[in-house]
Formats: structure tokens, C-alpha cells, sequence
């Protein structure tokens, strides 16, 4: 019976960390696609905005941007269906997880991938930090101009993103999406580094 005991609370304890960790991915994913897109529109939005003149229009602007700021609050109550990338290329994968970014803001981006033959949950990570960094270079950093390279040697995946936005502050450099960047490398038994170059850019 005592062994019984045991064994159910072990269970217990694994089906707990299973959901805890489950909940955990969630959250990074939906923070790093479904928000990440709404921050998108939102910035489109700020650009109309910067040019009408008329008072009625920029109060209706200013109406819908509210509007995206309360979804992105609510969006743990929604689950969303996400595109599927399975049989694209690991480069275009990569180019459709910045493009709302790019498109938005009218920043250049140049890809440069291996194509190699990953896990799909590698790649859902390589994705997902590729649309967080370029969020935060765009929206923090100013960035116009952003390179990503994938590369692999000696069994070994890396991934390297660089920018020309504003240098990184010497404090409050970890909020919780680069905390999130972080997580997915180490899930993947990685480590994250950001830092300015002597070059002046900025390199994941």
C-alpha cells in the first residue's frame, strides 16, 4: 500500500509538471506569434496615423489601436490556429516569421539558411526567436536593416541575428520576450547571447 501511495504521488508530481510545462509553452507561443502579430498591426496603424491630419480620423485610429491594446491583454482567454510550415524550406519559414514585422515597418531583411533537415520543434523555436528579435530591434532599437543566418557544424545549429538598430542599455536588457528567447535555447539544450559589436550592430 505504502508503495501504491508512492507511486500515485509520483505520477501526481509528473502529470503536474507536465501541465505546468505545457502552460508554460503556451505562453511563450502566444506571446511570441498571435501578440507579436498585433504589435504588427498596431505599428501599421501608427504610421497612418503620423500621416492624416484630420482630427476625427486620428481619434478613429486611435480608437482601433485601443482596441488591439485590450485583445493582446485578453489573449490568454483565446486559443489561435497558426500556420503550418512543415514543407516549406527553412529559409522561407524564416522569412514568413519576420515578414508582419517587415512589412509593417518597411525594414530590410536578408536571410541566409542552410537548408537542413530539423525536427519540427527545432524549427518552431528557430521561428519564434527570429519573430522576437526582429519585433525587438524594430520596436526598441529603431532597426532598419537585419540579417539572420542559420548555420550547423560539427552537429551543432546556430543562429545569428544582427542589426543596425540603437546599441542595447547596460541595464533592463532581459524583459520577457528575450527571457523567452532565452528559455527556447535552453530547451533545446542551446544558450542565448545578445550583445553590441564593435561593428555598432547589435547580434543575437
Amino acid at each position: 500500500r505504502q508503495l501504491q501511495r508512492r507511486e500515485l504521488d509520483v505520477a501526481y508530481s509528473e502529470q503536474a509538471a507536465a501541465v505546468a510545462e505545457e502552460r508554460e509553452r503556451i505562453a511563450r507561443d502566444m506571446h511570441d506569434t498571435i501578440i507579436q502579430n498585433l504589435i504588427s498591426v498596431a505599428l501599421r496603424l501608427d504610421i497612418i496615423k503620423g500621416a492624416v491630419s484630420d482630427s476625427e480620423t486620428r481619434e478613429a485610429l486611435n480608437g482601433i489601436h485601443t482596441t488591439i491594446s485590450g485583445t493582446i491583454a485578453d489573449i490568454r482567454r483565446e486559443i489561435l490556429d497558426v500556420r503550418n510550415f512543415d514543407n516549406l524550406p527553412l529559409s522561407e519559414q524564416i522569412n514568413a516569421a519576420a515578414s508582419p514585422m517587415i512589412e509593417a515597418t518597411g525594414a530590410t531583411l536578408s536571410v541566409v539558411s542552410a537548408e537542413l533537415d530539423l525536427p519540427a520543434r527545432v524549427c518552431t523555436n528557430l521561428r519564434a526567436v527570429v519573430r522576437e528579435a526582429v519585433s525587438n530591434a524594430i520596436r526598441h532599437g529603431g532597426a532598419r536593416t537585419i540579417s539572420v543566418n542559420v548555420a550547423e557544424a560539427s552537429g551543432i545549429v546556430s543562429l545569428t541575428i544582427e542589426n543596425d538598430g540603437s546599441p542595447l542599455p547596460t541595464s533592463g536588457l532581459y524583459r520577457s520576450g528575450t527571457q523567452n528567447m532565452a528559455r527556447r535555447a535552453e530547451l533545446l539544450g542551446g544558450v542565448m547571447t545578445l550583445v553590441n559589436t564593435d561593428t555598432g550592430s547589435v547580434r543575437l
